[in-house]
Formats: C-alpha cells, sequence, structure tokens
C-alpha cells in the first residue's frame, strides 16, 4: 500500500491478507525534474501510505497458514490510523492490525518507523493464537482507555518492545494486555515512566486468566505502583463466547529477571486467584 485507505464503517477491514500472502506499506519515492525528467533526481518521499479505520473497523486483518510460507504484513513506513469515526453510530472498538493463526507482523526497519495512532477504546495490534510479531521501529500513540498490544489465546515471546516510541497515550489504558489462556513471555527490557508521555493510571503488563513472565537477563523498571499482574476473574467470557472460570493453572506471574519499582508502596508481582513465582534468577528491587 502506497496511498490512502479509508474504511470508516463498523465491520469494515482495509485489506485482508491469509494463504500466505504479503501485505506492505511504505512511503514511495518521487522525481521532480527541471528539465523534462532528464535529471531523474529523487527528492523525497510521498508521504500518503495511510490505512484509516473508523470506530468497530479493523485496519489490517491478517491469518497464517501455520507453514513455512507465512501470511505477512510488513508495515515499513507510513500510518496506521484507528477510531473517533464521524460514521459509526455507536462506540466500538477500532483495531489497527489483526494478526490471527502465526501470521507476521513487521514493524519499521533500521530507518524507518511506521505511525500506529489509535484513538479512544481502540487496540493497536490484536494478537490471536501463535505471537509472531517483529518490532524494530515504530511510533505509537493511543487515546483513552486503550490497549497497544492485545494477546487473546496467544503464545510466545515478546520481543523488542524497548523499540516501540510512544508518544501520547490516554488515560486507563494498557500497553499489554494478557488474555483468555495466553502464555506470554516478556524477552525484552523495558521502562514505563508515568508523569510525561504515561499518565499515572496507565498499566504496563496485565494478564487476565493467562500467564505472562519476565524473561532471565531482561529487565521491566517502572515507577507505577504494580510491576506484573496477573488475575482470574469469574464471569466473564472469551471471544469465542465460552464462559471464564478461576484456574489457577492457568493464571499467573513469573520473574525470571529484574523488575526496579522506584514507587514508593509499590507492588512487584501481583496475583489474584492465580500464582506468582519469583525464580531463582529473578530480582525484584524495590527503591521507592
Amino acid at each position: 500500500n502506497q496511498v490512502l485507505i479509508n474504511n470508516q464503517h463498523m465491520n469494515t477491514i482495509g485489506i485482508y491478507a491469509s494463504e500466505g500472502a504479503e501485505i506492505r506499506q511504505e512511503n514511495r519515492g518521487y522525481v521532480q525534474s527541471s528539465n523534462g525528467g532528464l535529471d531523474g533526481i529523487n527528492t523525497g518521499t510521498y508521504n500518503n501510505a495511510q490505512i484509516v479505520s473508523g470506530d468497530g473497523a479493523i485496519g489490517i486483518y491478517a491469518v497464517g497458514t501455520g507453514t513455512s510460507t507465512e501470511t505477512k504484513i510488513n508495515i515499513i513506513s507510513g500510518k496506521i490510523i484507528g477510531g473517533s469515526s464521524i460514521s459509526s453510530p455507536v462506540p466500538a472498538t477500532s483495531i489497527g492490525i489483526l494478526g490471527k493463526k502465526n501470521a507476521e507482523i513487521i514493524l519499521g526497519d533500521i530507518t524507518s518507523a511506521p505511525d500506529i495512532n489509535m484513538g479512544t477504546d481502540s487496540v493497536s495490534l490484536l494478537i490471536q493464537d501463535k505471537i509472531n510479531l517483529n518490532i524494530n521501529n515504530v511510533n505509537s500513540q493511543i487515546g483513552a482507555n486503550s490497549v497497544f498490544g492485545y494477546f487473546d489465546k496467544a503464545n510466545g515471546d515478546l520481543k523488542n518492545i524497548n523499540k516501540i516510541n510512544f508518544q501520547n497515550v490516554g488515560a486507563n489504558s494498557i500497553l499489554f494486555y494478557i488474555a483468555n489462556n495466553s502464555d506470554v513471555n516478556v524477552d525484552s527490557d523495558f521502562t514505563l515512566t508515568t508523569g510525561g508521555v504515561f499518565p499515572v493510571t496507565t498499566a504496563g503488563f496485565i494478564s487476565e486468566n493467562s500467564k505472562i513472565s519476565l524473561n532471565n537477563g531482561k529487565t521491566y523498571t517502572t515507577n507505577t505502583g504494580v510491576g506484573l499482574t496477573a488475575q482470574s476473574v469469574n464471569g466473564k467470557t472469551f471471544s469465542d463466547g465460552t464462559t471464564v472460570n478461576i484456574d489457577k493453572s492457568k493464571t499467573g506471574a513469573e520473574n525470571r529477571g529484574t523488575i526496579i519499582m522506584t514507587a514508593a508502596n509499590a507492588v512487584g508481582i501481583y496475583t489474584k486467584y492465580g500464582a506468582s513465582l519469583n525464580d531463582s534468577t529473578g530480582l525484584i528491587n524495590i527503591t521507592g
């Protein structure tokens, strides 16, 4: 995609890919000539590669194959924008990118960073089943009550989240939300400091009816009140409609790395109806 895709109505999708297809978005170069095209000098890029989705719409929906020829979303540059649609009769969740069944998501490269700008009550990345996420360089803005990375029944490693440039985060938002029997291993350093880009109501990692782990050798530094949170809640339903029941074996938080809490009265790991473990390689350092 090198131009504007604008889907402003509920239940619409900007681009759908499956069966090993590849989606590639980047701003394309343009040539400006002073002598009829003979000099052919590239003088810049068009900044018009955008997918704009309204409330209740999805920018990119990719379904994987589970084979070596995997469906791929390669967002090198340009913008993914979602939420705040005037065409939606009621507020509804807008999703920037949805990857399912091992679809590979690549964000940015060494020299280029796409912008993922989502409005209120939105999700930037929704990953279902297996995590196949490669973050190289990306800018992010999310509105109030929103989630950057939502992992639904997903398993795997979460890498390079320190390469996300959060530019604006709305109130009561969650950066990484892990739900519905997911098992996610945070294999990346990360720092969350409220008071600037992040409001004091920002949550870093919330695991609900799922497991979250911080990997050996990785450091999570935050001035929020809680480091890793894992909880089970009855009365909710999974995305497929089945009822959630408290199951301690499927809920928990494990620290094999280093959690540094700089706020007063902070809690390194909080679990409700689940199990927590500070492994032999884990360190929780509360300095507030």
